[in-house]
């Protein structure tokens, strides 16, 4: 379960990181949502991230 938490965590901060959807201030802000909720940050992030890509396609 830890091995999948990281890989889930590593994975978020680069589409974090590699969107352009997002100003940097909004970047900074997941970074450190991700970093201090590290199991549920991610989750949110990749529900928040697919409803934003699917109106902003």
């Amino acid at each position: 379960m830890t091995f999948l938490s990281v890989i889930v965590f590593i994975v978020s901060w680069i589409m974090i990181l590699r969107t352009n959807k997002l100003e940097a201030i909004q970047k900074i802000a997941w970074l450190i949502g991700t970093l201090f909720l590290p199991v549920i940050g991610p989750v949110i992030f990749f529900v928040k991230y697919s409803s934003f890509r699917e109106v902003h396609s």
